[in-house]
């Protein structure tokens, strides 16, 4: 597809792109946590971490890695994603083959924030990148 064609196809979806940026300003930060924006995966996947670069910040999209709920600790998972992040209270584990790009309007709130726990995040988008 022509990037003309792209950058058009990308707007009308409320996308921004590297070819034009949103003049939109969110105050929304890299591994800040937010609700599931969808009620349907909530149970199974209660939050979204924003690991997207806040170089990146005018964006009017953010890349998330979901976080999943087991009930007991997942020992199928690969070594590199058994690490849980504490969520009020909640062990959740993360999901770094679902990410996936919201909407900024669809995220809502901030309801925690995860920055100490960057170099966890980094390591389980690694594992999926490069391999476990």
């Amino acid at each position: 597809m022509h990037k003309t064609n792209w950058c058009k196809s990308m707007a009308y979806l409320g996308m921004s792109t590297a070819f034009g940026k949103s003049s939109h300003f969110f105050n929304m930060a890299q591994y800040d946590v937010y609700k599931n924006p969808s009620s349907a995966q909530r149970e199974a996947y209660p939050y979204m971490v924003d690991i997207q670069n806040d170089m990146f910040g005018s964006y009017v999209t953010r890349l998330t890695m979901p976080l999943q709920r087991f009930k007991a600790k997942p020992a199928s998972l690969p070594h590199r994603l058994r690490t849980p992040l504490v969520i009020h209270g909640e062990a959740l584990y993360l999901a770094p083959h679902l990410c996936a790009a919201f909407p900024v309007r669809a995220l809502g709130k901030t309801v925690a924030r995860v920055a100490d726990q960057q170099a966890v995040i980094v390591d389980a988008f690694d594992a999926v990148v490069s391999g476990v």
